[in-house]
């Protein structure tokens, strides 16, 4: 149980990251294409 657990908090913190980086791209394009 507490294996599963690990791997779901690994993918749930991949997952958080992944949107982090993406979400930050995201505004630094808007930034960029706004000047």
């Amino acid at each position: 149980m507490s294996n599963d657990s690990e791997k779901d908090d690994g993918r749930k913190a991949e997952l958080i990251a992944a949107g982090l980086t993406g979400f930050i791209l995201f505004l630094f394009l808007i930034v960029v294409l706004s000047r």
